[in-house]
């Protein structure tokens, strides 16, 4: 890491001599003041998520900085589960609390002794199944455990769970804390293409900040604007620390700013958001160290750290990397900027936003473009380098990158293009058909068109409300989207990782759609080619593809149109229309907009009530538009037509759309320790896949200020606790769950409106709740419906609910 001080690099926890003085006053801010960026694209509302008044930390004793011991893991007990397998023996003695070390023949599987490498990789004739590992841990007293978990699935100890990290990228950490006496540590983890390799390390500390998996900012002198740091933070104690104040303590390289959570969860990791007001007369060339304070009521001390940053010049070539703290859940992320050559500040530029493939950073992929003269080059970064397929997640980040980006570079909102390559080809079809009014001109290269495509075979859609929950994954069903835009399409013949013809399918798809298609095929080039063609990487900086950008433009309030969206959870808005709510939610919505003078004719398909852009209609000339027979005045604001009430987005559901704005999960204050466990899963869960935050807390700790600014999901509440609204009718107690009928030992979730804000309730008949581990909501492959009731042998029922929100 080039930004971060740590002496103990294995591990990245901070470690710069921590003082034994307290912090120097601060200003506290009034609020926690996001970017505030037009996003009308998101199905989300922009806001400003600090979650509870700014508290100046009180002067507090600084905690020692304690170098992490390393554990030694002699032995592993090891066995082979074939992928085949349709049960898992061991997976359901750990969750029935019936696995004990095992015997040579455990659970029906062969167990033998395996020592692992000094590297902590546990090696053996593994191929073509999972594995199982475990090994004895004992300790005289309760020890916090540093935990490193590549090429893992899950780790379980003493009932509790973390996730490993599946792409082995050697930066992650997770907690874990044992019992006095003897502990069981269980890994599940990949025995073929991919070693399992795990390390341990115990401290005293009750936090360990993580600045190997930081996201850092790169300043710029004399930019003044504001930039984040996001650390991923581990908490040891099972009890969540109420509340948390992150603040940057005043230095000659930056204000003193304070920023409040309502809670860091107990047992897991999370990213904590500390913002950085840069001061004037920073020099370029060198680095600037920044010191951060992490401090809470449950500590007796404060946690201090710090973090070198380095300084560009403001002409610097790039990419550089800018960071921003995201409406979407309060997580910190970045995009990498190539900015064009000699800078004029008077002029708009274009702006071309490029996504990555897969494994790429954000960064690395800015840095495979040279610098244009009419256009900047914003890369967002999916999250992770591997992050959601561009998909959900991955495109709420394309979408907020670039409105974020477009607020802070000097951008013509005209001149916005797409590009990406691979994965991030895909999300180039992905976003573009789904956010055609945001693009003049996309263009993938080495991209696959979708799910139901990659790996040259035509596999169907899926159908049922999981069908359509993910029917906006379906690329071929929008394609009529991009009528109007310019599309290249760029694609290696020889490509051995996504085959030609992907692309050549979408040639064919949209040769008598969009009129203004333009097609490369590079003979004889592979996944990722390059040539003498462009100063960048051919196969997105392609000469071709950046003249038709310089050629074209977009009317981002169009008059003239069809637009499909897949629902207003996903894509609302097309130029000067928001779709609120659907009559239905098994189809798509349609629009067609037809001007004649002055007057605009819009033309609806499975809209139950929308809101046009008076202002921008106004802007235009237009003095009335007839909605499906009806005609309105324009007036110079939002015109409302349809109910007002019931679903919207951002209020709408499915059962993911709770976690697409900050939100906390809370949990029983007593008598079910199994929701805490399964909440600190789920937040490491998303920490180690989207880069995310999150918090959790008890029931008694939901104040009215939380309950305002986070959407709450509610583990194991009753009815009367989490305030479900009357139309939902849904029951539950020990013995089952009730959606339209009862059902024993399973297990229900579903979303509901709580004013201006999304809730949720999951909940499983008692003893059953090691089903909640079968929902894992931060992946790009599997969305469920507003409601479902699931148990052992899977799902049983599952719907949505009207746009009333009352039970069909």
């Amino acid at each position: 890491m080039k930004a971060a001080s740590a002496c103990l690099l294995l591990l990245a926890l901070a470690c710069a001599p921590a003082s034994t003085s307290t912090p120097p006053p601060v200003t506290s801010d009034t609020q926690d003041g996001l970017d505030l960026v037009t996003a009308a694209d998101l199905p989300i509302t922009p806001e400003t998520p600090d979650h509870g008044p700014d508290v100046a930390p009180l002067p507090k004793p600084i905690a020692p900085l304690h170098e992490p011991t390393p554990r030694v893991i002699a032995t592993w007990r090891v066995a082979t589960l074939p992928f085949a397998a349709t049960s898992d023996p061991v997976l359901d003695a750990i969750e029935t609390l019936a696995f004990t070390w095992p015997a040579d023949a455990a659970h029906g599987l062969a167990w033998s002794d395996v020592a692992p490498k000094d590297t902590g990789e546990i090696k053996g004739p593994f191929a073509g199944a999972a594995l199982w590992a475990v090994t004895r841990i004992t300790t005289p007293e309760p020890t916090n455990l540093l935990v490193r978990a590549d090429a893992v699935m899950t780790l379980f100890l003493n009932g509790a769970r973390q996730p490993g990290d599946v792409y082995q990228s050697g930066k992650h950490r997770l907690p874990l804390r044992t019992r006095a006496g003897e502990n069981l540590l269980i890994v599940r983890g990949y025995g073929s293409q991919r070693t399992p390799s795990v390390a341990l390390w115990t401290t005293p500390d009750a936090v360990a900040f993580n600045f190997a998996d930081a996201t850092l900012p790169d300043l710029v002198a004399g930019d003044l604007a504001d930039q984040w740091i996001g650390v991923p933070v581990l908490h040891f104690d099972e009890s969540a620390a109420l509340p948390v104040t992150a603040t940057v303590v005043e230095s000659t390289a930056a204000e003193a700013t304070t920023t409040t959570l309502p809670a860091l969860p107990g047992g897991a990791v999370t990213q904590v958001a500390f913002r950085i007001r840069p001061r004037p007369g920073l020099t370029a060339g060198g680095t600037e160290t920044v010191t951060l304070y992490l401090e809470s009521p449950a500590w007796p001390e404060a946690y201090e750290r710090t973090v070198d940053l380095p300084v560009l010049e403001p002409t610097a070539a790039g990419p550089f990397r800018r960071t921003f703290r995201s409406d979407v859940d309060a997580s910190v992320q970045y995009y990498a900027v190539r900015p064009p050559p000699n800078v004029d500040p008077t002029k708009a530029y274009g702006l071309v936003l490029s996504l990555h493939g897969a494994g790429v950073e954000g960064s690395g992929q800015a840095a495979a473009y040279a610098q244009h003269e009419r256009s900047y080059v914003v890369a967002a970064t999916n999250r992770r380098p591997f992050g959601f397929d561009w998909e959900v997640w991955g495109r709420l980040d394309a979408l907020e990158v670039l409105d974020r980006a477009s607020a802070a570079l000097p951008i013509d909102p005209t001149r916005v293009y797409l590009g990406g390559h691979s994965m991030g080809g895909h999300g180039t079809w992905q976003v573009g058909t789904l956010f055609p009014g945001r693009f003049a001109v996309i263009g993938p290269s080495a991209g696959w068109i979708s799910f139901y495509t990659y790996g040259g075979q035509t596999k169907p859609a899926p159908t049922s409300p999981f069908g359509w929950a993910a029917r906006s994954s379906d690329t071929l069903r929008y394609v009529t989207n991009l009528k109007k835009r310019g599309v290249y399409i760029i694609h290696g013949v020889a490509d051995d990782n996504v085959p030609v013809t992907e692309a050549r399918k979408m040639k064919e798809v949209l040769t008598p759609i969009v009129p203004e298609l333009h097609y490369h095929e590079q003979p004889g080039a592979g996944h990722w080619w390059d040539g003498e063609a462009s100063p960048g990487a051919d196969c997105v900086d392609w000469p071709p593809f950046f003249a038709l950008m310089d050629e074209r433009t977009l009317d981002p309030f169009e008059l003239d149109f069809t637009f499909v969206s897949s629902s207003p959870w996903v894509n609302p808005r097309h130029s000067y229309v928001t779709i609120q709510s659907q009559l239905a939610p098994n189809d798509d919505a349609t629009l067609t907009s037809v001007a004649t003078g002055a007057q605009v004719t819009l033309t609806t398909t499975n809209v139950r009530s929308l809101t046009l852009n008076g202002k921008a209609l106004a802007d235009k000339g237009v003095t009335s538009v007839i909605v499906d027979g009806a005609t309105h005045a324009v007036v110079a604001s939002d015109m409302p037509v349809g109910p007002t009430t019931g679903k919207r987005p951002g209020v709408h559901g499915p059962l993911d759309e709770v976690f697409m704005r900050p939100f906390c999960l809370v949990t029983p204050d007593a008598g079910a320790p199994e929701y805490a466990r399964y909440a600190a899963w789920l937040l490491s869960t998303f920490m180690l896949i989207g880069n995310g935050h999150g918090c959790a807390l008890p029931a008694s700790a939901v104040t009215p200020a939380v309950r305002a600014e986070r959407n709450l999901i509610w583990l194991g509440a009753s009815r009367a606790t989490a305030g479900v609204p009357d139309s939902i009718p849904f029951m539950w107690d020990d013995a089952s769950v009730t959606a339209t009928k009862a059902q024993p030992g399973a297990a229900l979730a579903f979303v509901y409106p709580a004013g201006e804000r999304l809730n949720a309730v999951l909940v499983t008949a008692r003893t059953y709740e090691r089903l909640l581990y079968q929902i894992q909501p931060f992946q790009s492959r599997f969305r469920i419906p507003d409601w479902m009731v699931w148990s052992d042998s899977g799902a049983l029922e599952a719907g949505f609910f009207s746009p009333a929100w009352e039970v069909p």
